[in-house]
């Protein structure tokens, strides 16, 4: 089984989880979802998180989407999708355009997944 990939497929939007999506991840990290407006996650030794999900194969971000599905994950102006590439694509990266996000494979430069694929 390949690479999955969490992207946001809602044009004009962002990406972004759902405030429960956000509470579980934190959980899954360790932490508590603290300021449900800043959403940081504060961790029992006193550390502070502040999520941006740079890296959008975390297991722990895919396995909050698996769990409560794309649209209880997604966000205000999302529309999460999880996006699994192939085994032999070792090289890609997302790209964005007014909110909308694609994946690319990387030194091929050929689009593979966005929202028009079936999954």
């Amino acid at each position: 089984m390949g690479t999955k990939v969490v992207i946001n497929t809602r044009y004009q939007g962002s990406f972004e989880l759902s405030t429960n999506a956000l509470a579980l991840y934190a959980q899954r990290k360790g932490g508590v979802l603290r300021s449900r407006r800043n959403h940081y996650i504060e961790f029992p030794d006193g550390r502070v998180f502040a999520p941006n999900f740079d890296d959008r194969t975390d297991a722990d971000l895919i396995a909050v989407v698996e769990e409560l599905g794309t649209d209880a994950a997604s966000g205000e102006f999302c529309q999460l999708e999880i996006v699994t590439l192939p085994d032999d694509v070792t090289q890609w990266f997302i790209s964005e355009g007014d909110g909308d996000e694609t994946v690319y494979e990387g030194w091929r430069g050929r689009e593979f997944y966005g929202k028009t694929v079936q999954k």
